[in-house]
This record gives structure tokens, C-alpha cells and sequence, in this order.
């Protein structure tokens, strides 16, 4: 077996496995696509756990791997699950082709009415999120909206009040954010403007959060496809690198942060920094936290390693 195709699979292998309790798990880059399917399509069947389906999903996601689309599909049809048939719904939101989308989305729709409000508003948020602008909030808003009016039926007790005030606070607060997310993803995506979307992905842009991150990150990585949109998102990476290399007083943590994140990101894309670059990343501790990273030899924790 060539040694790429083999760090391909051990890596892959240790990324599906690897304990997440006390650390994070960074999605394997560099990857060899032919053998990232080989090793992915066999495990996208309803036996696979929870968390392997998420993180499978995740890697697809990332990668772009749009041949695994049918196999997801073919998952989602056989799930009743509602954990697993979100990390489905994810994959298909972004790989599959109309068809499969317009599928996702009325499961989606399905889902809501098995999952639970109390555990489930992180994943129903994802899930939307994954889906987009032309689903949009309405179905969420509604499903959240129709659980704080059923605990509020009756005599509901302090328990039932704080669980409430929790789905209520979703309702107003998380999904409104959402909102805003497409409308800022509306108008990057008319404007194809790679500057924004780099700032976002660097958490230097008043609309970067998590969620907004990593779209940027997979919007990136497929743009990056194009040549020419490559050399372009990292001239953008290199600029702003450049522009946080000094910072005022008592601002050059968080300019570090972005500056760290930027020269990472131009050499996921191809960029070689200039070595005073290159000295000064060696010397900041990779915590597996950024996206648009190349790890190669990253070593991740074994399963139950927590335990040792």
C-alpha cells in the first residue's frame, strides 16, 4: 500500500475513533479522495454510532466528497433516529444534488416533529443552518414556538418554567441569529466577495461565530476548486496575516489569533509564508481548534484515553 493511501486511511480511522471528551478532533488534511471513499461509503449505514455519523458527516462536508450524496441518502430513507438522520440531513444539504436536497428538507421537516426540544435545539439550529436560506427559519421557529406553548398548558411546575423560558429564549435569541446568518450569506454569495468571507473565517469580522465560521471555511474550500479563486483567497489570507502582525496595546492576543488563523489558512490553500512567518507559527501551539488547517501527522487521542 503506497504510503499516502495508507496515512489516508490511519488517519481517517484515528479521526473516527479518537476519544473527543477533552480534546478536539480536527477533520484529517491532507486527504487522498479515492481512498477517503473508500474508507467513508462503508461506514455511511445505520449502524454506525452517533458521534462516527457526525464526524463522518462533517469530513464529507468539508472535503466536498459528493460521491458519498447517494449513500447518505440511502441512510436518511432507512433512519428513524433523530440524531443520526441529522448528520444525513447535513451531508445532503451541502452534497447532494436537487433532488436529494428537496428530500433532505422535507425529512427535516419530518425530524422536528420526532426531536426533542430540551436536547435537541444545537442540532435542529445546525440542521437549519446546514439547509439554508431557501428553507429557511420558519419551520424551526414554529416547532420551538409549539413546545414552549405545550409546557406552558395547565399548571406547569418551576422545572417545566425554566424549561420554558429555555426554549423561548431559542426562539427569540438563537433563531433570529440564523436569520441574520442568510442574510449575510445572501449577500456574500451575490457579491462573491472572498474578502468578507476570508475576515469571517478568521473570527476578524462582527459576523463570525462558530456556525458562520465553518460556513466560510467549506464555502472556501470548494471556491478554492477554481484556480484562479485560489490564488485570490490566499492573497486575501496573506493580507490580512500582514495586517495583524502589530496590534495596539492590550490587542495583540486576539490580532495574534487572527494573524495565526490567516497564515494557517494560506498554507491549507498553497501559500508558503516568508520565514519570519514561518518561525513565529512554529512557535504557537497548534490546539486543533482552526479549520483550514494542513495536519498531517496529527496524533489524535485514543479512544477512552481520558481514562489512562
Amino acid at each position: 500500500m503506497p504510503p499516502a493511501e495508507q496515512d489516508t486511511r490511519q488517519q481517517i480511522e484515528a479521526y473516527l475513533e479518537a476519544d473527543g471528551l477533552y480534546s478536539i478532533v480536527p477533520i484529517p488534511a491532507p486527504l487522498d479522495v479515492a481512498v477517503a471513499l473508500e474508507v467513508c461509503l462503508p461506514k455511511i449505514e445505520p449502524k454506525t454510532s452517533e458521534e462516527e455519523l457526525s464526524r463522518l458527516s462533517r469530513l464529507v462536508v468539508f472535503h466536498d466528497l459528493r460521491p458519498t450524496a447517494g449513500a447518505w441518502d440511502t441512510l436518511l430513507q432507512r433512519l428513524g433516529d433523530v440524531p443520526k438522520s441529522a448528520a444525513a440531513i447535513i451531508a445532503l444539504a451541502w452534497l447532494g444534488d436537487e433532488e436529494q436536497r428537496l428530500r433532505a428538507a422535507a425529512h427535516y421537516r419530518n425530524w422536528l416533529e420526532r426531536a426533542d426540544p430540551d436536547r435537541d435545539r444545537p442540532l435542529a439550529a445546525e440542521v437549519c443552518a446546514a439547509l439554508g436560506p431557501s428553507v429557511g427559519t420558519v419551520d424551526l421557529k414554529a416547532w420551538a414556538e409549539k413546545a414552549a406553548e405545550n409546557l406552558a398548558r395547565g399548571n406547569p411546575g418551576r422545572n417545566d418554567e425554566l424549561r420554558m423560558e429555555m426554549i423561548r429564549q431559542f426562539a427569540n435569541l438563537d433563531i433570529p441569529e440564523i436569520e441574520r446568518d442568510f442574510e449575510v450569506r445572501a449577500e456574500i454569495e451575490k457579491d462573491g466577495a472572498i474578502g468578507r468571507l476570508a475576515e469571517i473565517y478568521c473570527d476578524a469580522a462582527p459576523e463570525s461565530h462558530s456556525a458562520m465560521i465553518w460556513w466560510s471555511a467549506v464555502t472556501l474550500n470548494r471556491l478554492a476548486k477554481d484556480a484562479e479563486t485560489r490564488k485570490e483567497i490566499v492573497e486575501r489570507f496573506a493580507a490580512i496575516a500582514r495586517q495583524h502582525a502589530r496590534a495596539g496595546e492590550g490587542e495583540q492576543e486576539e490580532a495574534d489569533g487572527i494573524r495565526e488563523a490567516a497564515l494557517r489558512a494560506a498554507s491549507f490553500f498553497g501559500f508558503e509564508p516568508p520565514m519570519p512567518d514561518r518561525i513565529w507559527l512554529a512557535d504557537r501551539e497548534d490546539h486543533g481548534a482552526l479549520l483550514l488547517v494542513l495536519r498531517p501527522n496529527w496524533e489524535y487521542p485514543a479512544p477512552h484515553s481520558h481514562n489512562h
